[in-house]
């Protein structure tokens, strides 16, 4: 998953859960929350690097 597509989806469910907060449903919103926030596994695919540019 792309970085950008983590966040759009991490704001999604913040949205979701201030929509049941507003409505009353606290119990509801916080557990959006939580699902939310815990870690998923990572892939165990290494994740190319960028190098720095050396002088020449």
């Amino acid at each position: 998953m792309n970085f950008f597509k983590k966040i759009a989806d991490r704001f999604e469910n913040a949205m979701v859960a201030v929509t049941f907060a507003e409505a009353g449903e606290f119990e509801t919103a916080r557990k959006i929350q939580e699902e939310s926030r815990q870690k998923k596994p990572r892939s165990k695919q290494r994740r190319k690097t960028l190098r720095p540019v050396t002088a020449r």
